[in-house]
């Protein structure tokens, strides 16, 4: 059995879609566990509305309300708690699936009995879509290397994964960490695998248009909680071997370098120099070979000048893309 794992937070506009993509599954075995962090909208009222048209699946659904909100990823926490099938597949409420999604991932996973099956996905834009399959990997070290160097998709959604991984293994997100919580969590389970393989097919339906998503623009909570989902993975592979631990520093050394360039935007000194701080504190060796666009963070410290270099280099890249996808 596959169960397939929703957290709920004021999505009205998209929870049916959502659901739909869902219940028309080709696959059957399967139970659904939606999990409302305490929504103010009418994002519950309309899924009990698409439930009530799908009847032979009731008794295949569990809808499990929080007290209070505590965030996306107590809710993933939440959904996994109540999961009783033996693979788990996450969706985000504003995403969806192709209809024979699942049918493929368990006909993939039994090939060579994977722990984890990686599908790719469509990234939706409003005015360009962008197709994304992720690579295949030699075996899950390689995977879990990927995922910590941020070569690949580290979502945790797009991906079938057997649930024993998380039992097993007691993995959680860190509550409280909303931004970068898939980060804590699947190069651990990927670490964790024996077998990994990948479906080269885009089933997944990523919705980069909804701009009131948790990610959708740049916070100092949020910096911080992405801070913090980098010292929970440090801290895990801390003793685990060079090759993780080198994997970790560098990707940590250019998410220092965006969040240095984001806050200069916002115009927040206090917190500027708390990031530039934080990358000072990085050892030099990790500082190499980071984007040439992200130079300019590791040696200047004027907010003013990176502000006018941030504002700058995101125009043209801009317009770039959009000449690109024209």
């Amino acid at each position: 059995m596959v169960s397939v794992l929703v957290p709920i937070y004021n999505v009205e506009k998209y929870i049916e879609r959502c659901a739909l993509s869902l219940f028309n599954q080709t696959y059957n075995d399967l139970e659904f566990i939606f999990v409302d962090d305490c929504a103010s909208d009418s994002s519950l009222k309309i899924l009990n509305s698409i439930i009530a048209q799908f009847s032979h699946l009731r008794n295949r659904i569990k809808i499990i309300r929080h007290e209070e909100n505590r965030g996306l990823a107590e809710a993933r926490n939440t959904a996994i708690k109540y999961a009783s099938g033996d693979f788990i597949i996450h969706v985000d409420s504003d995403d969806y699936l192709e209809q024979n999604t699942i049918e493929l991932s368990v006909k993939k996973q039994k090939e060579k009995n994977a722990d984890i099956v990686s599908f790719g996905c469509l990234r939706e834009y409003k005015s360009h879509t962008i197709r994304q399959i992720p690579p295949h990997y030699k075996d899950s070290f390689q995977m879990c290397v990927s995922l910590l160097q941020k070569k690949v998709n580290v979502g945790i959604w797009g991906r079938l994964i057997r649930r024993s991984l998380y039992i097993d293994n007691n993995v959680k997100v860190k509550r409280g960490c909303n931004m970068g919580e898939d980060f804590q969590v699947t190069p651990i389970l990927a670490y964790y695998a024996k077998t990994v393989d990948v479906l080269e097919e885009a089933l997944y339906h990523y919705d980069c248009t909804n701009e009131s998503a948790y990610t959708s623009f740049f916070s100092v909570d949020k910096s911080n909680q992405c801070w913090q989902s980098y010292k929970v993975v440090e801290l895990f592979f801390k003793n685990k071997g060079d090759v993780y631990y080198n994997a970790i520093q560098r990707t940590k050394t250019v998410f220092l370098c965006n969040e240095i360039l984001k806050c200069s935007a916002i115009n927040d000194k206090l917190f500027f120099y708390e990031l530039k701080l934080r990358l000072h504190n990085v050892p030099a060796e990790y500082k190499k070979n980071v984007p040439i666009t992200l130079i300019p963070p590791l040696y200047i410290n004027s907010l003013k000048f990176l502000n006018l270099y941030y504002k700058c280099t995101k125009f043209i890249i801009s317009k770039l893309k959009n000449v690109y996808y024209k």
